[in-house]
């Protein structure tokens, strides 16, 4: 039996060949592997996105299959690639509280390709989701969590690498778990508690901790 040699790739049936694959190769950063032109002049480009190869073809805007993933390294990234996208397609679903990613979005561009990009934290397990719990609850219950703690979360949330500042996020969690409640009014419940607060705060910081600890830190 002859060996087999499998090549995958998507291709893309678009109206405009030349126009779309410039588009993907200034959104995605992707290059071009090939530009075959057949006797008719027709353009079939093949473009390359990190290895993933797309042809780039002519074709009928439903000709099927029309959807690609694409996921990057930064929000930044991802954005950049989505305002281009949705310049003259549309922009159809944003999602900021995924607990696999920060971002993630959809979008038809003008050619009728449908896109869905996200962005690779490089984080497991739900703590993004978890984090954002936490500082939601300062407005539920104003002061429930302590201020550094509160101070860092919004910081970390905000931070296009994540994954590198998990130690920094770790301390500012273990720091404002289990406050010290001698001499308050809460003191007796505390102790009765081996002095382990159950309040909401604690326990949900206590989440982010086990996720960090899936996150191997």
């Amino acid at each position: 039996m002859s060996r087999i040699y499998p090549r995958f790739y998507t291709m893309c049936h678009v109206s405009d060949p030349i126009g779309a694959a410039a588009l993907y190769c200034e959104a995605f950063g992707a290059v071009v592997t090939d530009d075959t032109r057949l006797p008719n002049g027709d353009p079939y480009i093949s473009i390359s996105i990190n290895g993933a190869d797309i042809l780039v073809r002519p074709g009928d805007n439903h000709a099927p299959p029309k959807d690609c993933c694409v996921q990057f390294a930064s929000v930044a990234d991802c954005t950049k690639a989505y305002d281009l996208l949705t310049q003259g397609g549309t922009g159809e679903e944003t999602i900021t509280d995924a607990h696999w990613t920060s971002l993630m979005a959809q979008v038809t561009d003008k050619y009728g390709v449908h896109w869905l990009l996200s962005v690779n934290d490089g984080i497991k397990g739900n703590l993004v989701l978890t984090v954002r719990r936490l500082v939601g609850l300062e407005a539920e219950h104003p002061g429930l969590v302590s201020r550094p703690l509160l101070a860092y979360a919004e910081k970390w949330l905000t931070l296009e690498d994540k994954l590198s500042a998990l130690p920094e996020l770790k301390a500012a969690l273990t720091e404002g778990l289990d406050v010290d409640f001698t001499g308050t009014r809460w003191e007796k419940g505390w102790l009765a508690n081996g002095k382990v607060c159950k309040c909401e705060a604690c326990v949900t910081a206590r989440e982010c901790l086990s996720d960090l600890e899936l996150n191997g830190v």
